[in-house]
């Protein structure tokens, strides 16, 4: 866990090494500040505000969905709500604990959707994990490796809080990949350096990480690593980027997605930057268009050159209809889309009311 503190010397840190203020300026939040959403951390208490935002009022849409829930679905959101609930009576022990529906039933979507494009998925990274939701989930999945990425001071706070607390030793922290351990004394014979050292440490590198959390200043990590994921998933956040940094996340999307990997994108964002220019842009990192769909919010798959349905899906030129929408040539009978929906449908679905999962969550909260 990182205090305010931490977080901004490593920030500061790294923008003082930059060679130019404009690659600070490419990672700003323009569609943060127009909102006039609080980006800044200002005190623990204040995270509390953002467990149950971005989704307000959608529940119900989210429900009705594919016609609802099965049981083990809603046994999942169940258990995400209540492990939550714990969470936020350690973290914030005088107030009472927010049921986050709204937030935690965007979530599962987004999870469930995972597995129905990939049910043997093992290996997720997640460009803005907004409240923290979608790894609650995972964690109720036999995954290898979940890694956020964040932009947003405080949300990077509010994450790196609940998933220190949630996943313990299998989280790992990544403001900073340097060893800061100078030894002060060594040029000075008059001062015994033993005298001011710790004798017993233990070193944890060697322990099995499955959840990995990284500031904007540390994205390009993976494509120096060459670390590859099942599936990529960026939502609500690819208008709102800045024009570089649109062009900087889809070339780390494009270089850390495995050939048969999947980019998943719920919500296109609330920024300026339009449709056709995303569009345009994934053309250019050599991404088609697999599947989309608008629900509650626009759901779309793409896939990158060199995955097996990426040519009969690619499309170079699109038209541009008298709205300013993109016409999309979806390609049919593709088993693969097939298979996608039925794992969407499968059980006996009911349409939970909030009322309804208030009771269950209550009653097994407080016993």
């Amino acid at each position: 866990m990182i205090d305010i503190e931490e977080y901004r010397l490593q920030e500061a840190i790294v923008i003082n090494n930059m060679k130019s203020w404009r690659f600070r300026e490419i990672n700003f939040l323009p569609t943060f500040e127009r909102f006039g959403f609080p980006d800044k951390y200002e005190n623990l208490s204040r995270l509390r505000q953002y467990l149950n935002t971005f989704h307000e009022r959608r529940f119900e849409s989210y429900m009705h969905e594919d016609d609802g829930i099965n049981v083990e679905e809603m046994e999942f959101l169940v258990c995400v709500l209540l492990r939550n609930l714990a969470f936020q009576e350690f973290a914030f022990p005088n107030k009472n604990q927010i049921i986050p529906f709204d937030t935690a039933m965007a979530a599962l979507k987004i999870f469930l959707r995972i597995f129905a494009i990939k049910p043997d998925c093992k290996s997720i990274l997640e460009i803005g994990p907004g409240s923290g939701f979608l790894p609650q989930f995972l964690s109720l999945k036999n995954i290898k490796l979940y890694v956020g990425i964040e932009a947003c001071e405080v949300l990077y706070m509010l994450q790196d809080l609940q998933f220190s607390y949630l996943f313990g030793r299998e989280f790992m922290q990544c403001l900073n990949f340097e060893n800061n351990n100078p030894e002060i004394f060594s040029n000075n014979p008059d001062l015994n350096p033993e005298a001011y050292v710790n004798e017993y440490e233990i070193n944890r590198k060697d322990h099995s990480y499955k959840y990995l959390h990284f500031p904007w200043w540390n994205a390009d990590y993976f494509v120096n690593q060459n670390i590859k994921f099942d599936l990529i998933t960026s939502n609500a956040n690819l208008t709102e980027f800045s024009p570089y940094a649109l062009k900087n996340y889809l070339y780390i999307i494009n270089k850390c997605l495995k050939n048969e990997g999947i980019f998943l994108v719920c919500c296109f964002g609330g920024g300026n930057v339009s449709i056709n220019t995303i569009f345009k842009e994934l053309v250019k990192y050599n991404f088609a268009l697999l599947y989309m769909q608008k629900l509650t919010v626009t759901v779309a798959l793409f896939v990158k050159k060199g995955h097996p349905l990426f040519e009969i899906c690619f499309q170079p030129d699109f038209t541009k209809l008298k709205n300013g929408n993109i016409e999309i040539k979806m390609p049919g009978n593709i088993q693969f889309l097939n298979n996608y929906i039925q794992n969407m449908s499968k059980g006996l679905k009911k349409k939970y009311t909030k009322k309804e999962l208030y009771m269950i969550v209550k009653d097994k909260y407080l016993k």
